[in-house]
Order: structure tokens, then sequence, then C-alpha cells
């Protein structure tokens, strides 16, 4: 499970969450050198139970070192 994103400049574990249904998923967040949008694996899709075809807002947590 992967998601590509501007809002990281290395990789690193993360989470997010569908703001309209609450599910969540842990993920690789990867970055992503385009200014804007995101870019989800088709398997953390899934695991949102989101459509495919689906733009879904998230909100994206990066994981803490413990």
């Amino acid at each position: 499970f992967w998601l590509k994103t501007a809002l990281v400049d290395v990789e690193t574990q993360g989470s997010i969450r569908n703001t309209a249904t609450g599910a969540a998923v842990n993920l690789t967040l990867l970055p992503l050198e385009a200014a804007s949008g995101s870019q989800l694996s088709l398997s953390a899709m899934r695991m949102l139970d989101v459509p495919l075809t689906a733009l879904v807002e998230v909100r994206v947590y990066k994981l803490g070192s413990e």
C-alpha cells in the first residue's frame, strides 16, 4: 500500500483516513515531485472501500518513530 505525495521528501511510513467514511489504512508515503494531487495505490483504495474511479478526499498522517 502506498501514497505518492508532495507532502514528503523521503519514503516514510504513514496513514490515511477517508474523510467521508472514517476508514483508514497504514501505508508507505512516497515522494512525488508534482505540486498538486497525489497518487494512491489500487490496493489502498480497496482497503478504503472506495470505487476505483472515485476522487476521494483523505487526511494524510506521518507515523512517528518510536
